[in-house]
């Protein structure tokens, strides 16, 4: 499978996923409209806790399959359904457990103890959110594209209407936006499994899933510290500033998931294609020319947010927000670090998966301690700061470190243009505080954003050319 599989798996996949989430960000005006400031920065506490719940609840199993999944077909159906078993029993423990518990853990996570009920509906989401994930991952690994697109829709639509209902309708706030998440988690889980039936059955053995814990445990650790290394300062946030703060925050990060979006659709695409094809002697070429978009197409959205944040906020929400457009540019940069680290496969190639949690924890003790040093005296900003210098160090590692097990040469041409384009971000800011007309502002923005994409595209002709004509030969 050349790089044109994965181009065509990547475009695949991109409809669903981009078409669920413009679904999603079209109800965030709806939310800001309905509950407060401060619900808002809980509601993206409560998800971010169903994420890692998910975690926790599958031990990483998940990974364990598609690192599996491609030795021999003879075993697949053990392989999908020992994992499934295992996660469905485990997360029915988590799920009772945050039930009985409800009240003190409102307390603890949000707060106060009338949160409760948000804890009661966690215990359901949790529980549909994992065979979601679970069944959506299949389809990534049998690469059902448009399986995966369509659930993916079917998610978004759903959530939405439950969402539109419980909120507007019914005024449930807070947790009528849970109870839509619920509503959308639960068709959507419904359809995956019927998606997938027939690899994931009663068959459960030990043996495999043995097999599948020695590979995934030590990256669970690993998975724990990259999700406190993103989310860790929501609860930092919370505890040393006020809730309307986490409220701007999370609008920030929900803008700049825009940008996390595509870094996802990389990295759904690339994991498979790595495992499947880098014993091949193709591989390395077109792991430069994967590397190559990525890394432009980070620059491009980068100086996009940077440009127009404040108008798409001002566009969606009203001023409690605005501060929010300073962080959306800087989350992206964050992110593309984070996910930056996929094209640097040497430890997971190599099952050397210690390295792996080493370099996570050690990215994670970073930023949690950044946020701590730095909110109390800059604020918010400091979160996003320590997000930003903790995930470029891990990025950082995986550099020097992974090419000792397998080693990719990119490109370093790439590099340069991110010194352009911080210069190109500088000149406008500069040139566009003296102009106080608005329109004439907007005229700017768009002739900065034509000239950079012309400056873009110039230095990345040959490549855009090749990826299209790989296309068209499909």
């Amino acid at each position: 499978m050349k790089v044109k599989s994965f181009i065509s798996s990547f475009f695949t996949f991109s409809l669903g996923i981009l078409i669920s989430r413009g679904i999603s960000f079209f109800l965030i005006p709806i939310y800001i409209n309905e509950i407060d400031v401060e619900a808002f920065g809980l509601l993206d506490l409560i998800t971010q806790t169903n994420k890692l719940l998910i975690l926790i609840g599958s031990l990483e199993v998940i990974q364990g399959v598609t690192r599996f999944y491609y030795d021999k077909k003879d075993n697949q159906k053990e392989i999908v359904s020992s994992a499934f078993l295992f996660g469905v029993f485990s997360h029915v423990l988590i799920s009772l457990i945050l039930v009985y518990n409800a009240e003190d853990l409102a307390y603890f996570f949000l707060g106060d103890k009338k949160y409760f009920e948000s804890i009661f509906i966690l215990a359901a989401l949790s529980f549909f959110a994992f065979i979601n994930s679970f069944s959506s991952s299949m389809l990534i690994v049998k690469r059902e594209g448009k399986k995966f697109s369509v659930s993916s829709i079917i998610y978004a639509l759903f959530s939405a209407f439950f969402s539109i209902y419980f909120v507007r309708i019914a005024n449930l706030g807070l947790n009528g936006v849970l109870l839509g998440l619920l509503g959308g988690y639960l068709i959507s889980s419904i359809l995956n499994l019927y998606f997938v039936k027939d690899i994931i059955t009663l068959k459960f053995s030990s043996k495999e899933l043995i097999k599948m814990f020695s590979f995934s445990l030590p990256l669970l650790a690993a998975s724990i510290s990259e999700y406190f290394n993103m989310y860790a300062d929501r609860l930092i946030i919370s505890k040393l500033m006020p809730l309307n703060d986490l409220g701007v925050y999370a609008l920030a990060f929900k803008l700049a998931l825009i940008g996390m979006i595509f870094y996802g659709i990389f990295k759904t695409t690339l994991i498979p294609y790595i495992f499947e094809n880098y014993q091949k002697k193709y591989f390395k070429d077109d792991m430069v020319k994967i590397q190559s978009q990525y890394f432009y197409f980070t620059l491009f959205i980068v100086f996009f947010s940077s440009i127009f944040s404040e108008d798409v906020i001002s566009l969606i929400s009203d001023e409690r927000y605005i501060l929010a457009a300073n962080f959306v540019p800087l989350f992206i940069l964050s992110f593309s670090f984070s996910y930056g680290i996929i094209f640097f496969p040497g430890f997971s190639i190599a099952k050397k998966t210690k390295w792996i949690t080493i370099i996570s924890i050690c990215s994670c003790s970073l930023n949690i301690a950044l946020n701590f040093c730095l909110i109390p005296i800059i604020g918010i900003y400091g979160a996003v700061l320590g997000s930003i210098i903790s995930n470029g160090m891990m990025l950082l590692s995986y550099i020097i470190f992974s090419k000792k097990f397998y080693s990719i040469n990119y490109n370093s041409k790439t590099f340069k243009d991110f010194f352009i384009t911080l210069g190109f971000l500088i000149v406008f800011f500069l040139f566009l505080k003296e102009i106080k007309d608005p329109i004439l502002i907007m005229v700017y923005k768009l002739f900065f954003l034509f000239s950079y994409t012309i400056y873009i595209y110039s230095r990345q002709k040959k490549e855009i050319l090749y990826l299209f004509n790989r296309l068209s030969k499909k």
